[in-house]
């Protein structure tokens, strides 16, 4: 597969690739034609369909579809001439092959986050992040591949597990070099706790409170009362805090 962030003007533009949307529009002469942004894991592109005939096949937008045109320049930006077009057929491509995704392997990057887990000595804390992150396989499996936000940042697939790697990291850092600080009940910026030695915690409260599942792990990590159950009475409080009523 050619991805699109390869091509350059005066290539032949030919493959399968995510018509992220299509307008229908006419030019200054009142001549119908398509305008398409085309979408791969790597980025998109402006594409246009001038001449409306046999050769375009219906499609419409979010449809996978097969493409044969040209790659140009308009103001300075690439865009393709598409002469053919057709709506591809499943088992032609491979959708992860058209959504942005991480440059930074997952399961490595799900390695780093399990090493550093296995230092904390926060014993309510440690059971929470065990229960959640080393436990729970369907959390697990949505938690690698989920993006961190819609548009904001990190956007894209296992953008959650890279932000709070980088949270984690980040406070990790902290908690080495700043010795004055309380590290068991440590606030970060977000308002989250990290644990004693690791800082992980605040990483990963800020993970479960940026979601709204965030009272229900706490609480299926963390059942019955005493202790523990205090523990995540306070957290629930820090996450409304940071990001608002759950």
């Amino acid at each position: 597969m050619y991805y699109i962030n390869e091509y350059k003007e005066g290539d032949k533009f030919t493959g399968i690739y995510l018509c992220k949307s299509k307008q229908i529009l006419k030019t200054k002469a009142g001549k119908t034609y398509y305008s398409l942004i085309l979408q791969d894991k790597t980025g998109v592109i402006d594409a246009k369909i001038w001449e409306l005939n046999n050769g375009i096949a219906d499609f419409d937008s979010m449809d996978f579809v097969m493409t044969d045109g040209m790659v140009t320049s308009f103001q300075g930006a690439r865009q393709v001439n598409i002469r053919r077009l057709r709506k591809a057929e499943e088992g032609e491509y491979d959708p992860a092959e058209y959504i942005p995704s991480s440059k930074y392997d997952i399961e490595e990057m799900y390695r780093e986050l399990c090493g550093i887990i296995a230092t904390i000595k926060e014993p309510h804390l440690k059971q929470l992040t065990e229960n959640t992150f080393l436990k729970d396989a369907a959390f697990i499996k949505e938690f690698k591949v989920h993006s961190a936000a819609k548009s904001v940042h990190h956007g894209f697939v296992g953008g959650l597990l890279q932000h709070t790697l980088a949270v984690t990291r980040l406070c990790d850092f902290m908690a080495a070099n700043y010795p004055v600080l309380d590290r068991d009940r440590t606030e970060d910026s977000g308002g989250a706790w990290f644990s004693n030695d690791s800082g992980f915690g605040a990483a990963s409260l800020y993970l479960v409170s940026s979601r709204r599942t965030g009272v229900w792990i706490s609480e299926k990590a963390c059942s019955g009362r005493g202790d523990c159950f205090e523990f995540c009475r306070q957290y629930r409080c820090q996450a409304r805090d940071h990001h608002g009523n759950l």
